[in-house]
């Protein structure tokens, strides 16, 4: 299954979405969701713990002047999202 975070993760609730999460997965940082990825957010610990598939989209990265973040995130391209969702037939979009 793939996991889509569009939204701030301060704005959804990421305990919730860990709950749903299994190794499997795969995740995706879109949007204001890429602010996962700051250094020393509050969930990290813990999601870097059970999410073991980590990606990043690189455009939604740089639109947000985001050059320090932490590299447990694979950068991903437009290529490589489209990629992401014909591999996993079933999606979530938390937003």
């Amino acid at each position: 299954m793939l996991h889509m975070l569009l939204k701030s993760p301060y704005l959804v609730d990421i305990y919730e979405f860990l709950h749903f999460f299994s190794k499997e997965d795969d995740f995706v940082a879109l949007q204001d969701g890429v602010l996962i990825v700051l250094k020393n957010n509050l969930f990290y610990k813990k999601f870097i713990k059970i999410v073991k598939n980590r990606y990043v989209l690189k455009n939604d990265l740089l639109a947000r002047g985001l050059s320090s973040y932490n590299n447990k995130f694979s950068i991903i391209n437009y290529k490589d999202l489209v990629y992401l969702t014909e591999k996993n037939i079933q999606q979530i979009i938390w937003k």
